[in-house]
């Protein structure tokens, strides 16, 4: 699991987006962790510069661009023989690939908060002290994982997961993102039943019928206001014929009367 955690985070790079590249049809193509349902990731391809839009046309992977520097666990883990080194190599090497399964397999057990528990210490190889158990000597496994290339996600990009729904329940401050599921371990920090799983399926839906709703609100405001502008243009023109009958039957009265003097005058 060591090896496999390592191999993972040096096939992904520090960098959230990589490339350009270009694929065999001369598609420009850029790759970085693209979330997957269930909290899990995979390398992705994107047809931006911010990693943001699933690349839909090319078939390149994350692999056929990769080149790895080779096995580095940072510490003399590599083993004392052949036969080790062979094995870990094989761990290394097999965690490296597009889909990261191996590597969503290890972290799995960190999509929902476990308990912090204290380990003997190893380090470079070697237990520090007699045995790595004394009370000066024990290491906490939660500072351990943080401390090992961790990252903080900003706001922004837990909303965007949050959006891509590739993010399991996590409380910001005063706002929660994503959806609580089966085994996740709530704010009491008992285990959710299966009802959460149940309670989400529930928020999917009701936000898919907040969605259709907007929609059909939306539709009807554009409705109402092409009808109300329609309307107003008809009411316009009419205005306009009514004017211009109204000024030719005047102009034809007053010819009438004027005609009418003269001849008076003349008799």
């Amino acid at each position: 699991e060591y090896v496999v955690a390592l191999a993972g985070l040096a096939y992904m790079t520090d960098e959230n987006c990589q490339g350009p590249y270009y694929d065999s049809s001369n598609y420009e193509v850029y790759f970085g962790p693209m979330p997957l349902e269930g909290g899990m990731i995979m390398m992705g391809a994107y047809s931006d510069g911010a990693c943001i839009y699933p690349h839909e046309q090319t078939t390149s992977t994350y692999d056929d661009f990769y080149q790895g520097g080779g096995i580095d666990l940072g510490s003399k883990d590599e083993g004392q023989d052949d036969a080790t080194n062979e094995q870990l190599s094989e761990w290394w090497y097999a965690a490296q690939e597009y889909t990261m399964e191996l590597f969503n397999e290890v972290y799995s057990d960190y999509l929902y908060c476990t308990s912090c528990m204290d380990y003997p210490t190893y380090q470079d190889g070697y237990f520090i002290g007699d045995d790595g158990t004394d009370d000066d000597d024990l290491i906490n496994q939660c500072w351990k994982f943080y401390s090992h290339d961790s990252f903080n996600l900003p706001a922004d990009g837990l909303a965007q997961a949050a959006m891509q729904g590739g993010v399991t329940s996590v409380k910001y401050g005063s706002a929660s993102f994503g959806n609580t599921f089966e085994g996740q371990y709530s704010d009491g920090g008992s285990r959710q039943s299966s009802g959460s799983g149940a309670k989400a399926a529930s928020y999917q839906e009701q936000r898919v019928e907040r969605l259709k709703a907007n929609l059909y609100l939306t539709v009807a405001g554009i409705v109402f206001v092409a009808t109300f502008l329609a309307f107003a243009v008809a009411r316009g023109s009419s205005k306009k014929k009514k004017s211009s009958s109204r000024s030719r039957s005047r102009r034809l009265l007053d010819a009438d009367y004027g005609g009418g003097g003269s001849d008076r005058r003349r008799s």
